[in-house]
């Protein structure tokens, strides 16, 4: 059995976890959007596209990581929520818990797949 705080050392290994990933993907898209405006200069040839998008790169990363702050600001309240409905009266197993992140781990990366495809598509229109 796993008490609350083994579980609540891993909701914050989980969180460092996270953190890591976050950026992690951050690097990721800046290698693509890196990789998209070097077509996109090969093709254009244009100085005043390169020195126009240092001030909207930035400015979307911030605003991505808004939106992340917020999806794992309700992301950490469901987790607590799911605790809170699964441990009165028992505790929650070791395997209750390492499902959990599994299925929190694997539905970060598939929204950080489409949200990072939808840019894509946004970017190549």
């Amino acid at each position: 059995m796993i008490s609350t705080r083994e579980l609540k050392d891993q909701i914050e290994q989980l969180t460092e976890q996270n953190q890591s990933l976050t950026e992690e993907l951050q690097q990721i898209k800046k290698l693509i959007q890196n990789q998209s405006n070097n077509q996109n200069q090969q093709n254009k040839n244009s100085e005043n596209d390169n020195n126009s998008g240092g001030g909207n790169e930035i400015s979307n990363i911030a605003n991505d990581f808004l939106i992340f702050k917020d999806l794992t600001n309700q992301l950490e309240l469901k987790m607590q929520k799911y605790v809170s409905n699964h441990s009165t009266g028992k505790t929650i197993s070791q395997e209750d818990v390492i499902h959990l992140i599994l299925n929190m781990m694997n539905g970060m990366i598939d929204w950080a797949m489409d949200y990072v495809s939808r840019q894509q598509k946004q970017q190549s229109n």
